[in-house]
């Protein structure tokens, strides 16, 4: 995850705020692809 190029990019992000954002992505994702499959049931 670490860039030679650009160190205070990788500084602007904690790592608790990067893991959030996963987590909320991963939720959005899962909650697209429910809304997606429910008229398939």
């Amino acid at each position: 995850m670490q860039t030679v190029k650009g160190p205070d990019r990788s500084r602007a992000l904690p790592d608790k705020e990067i893991a959030m954002l996963r987590i909320a992505l991963l939720l959005i994702l899962v909650s697209m692809m429910l809304v997606l499959a429910a008229p398939a049931y």
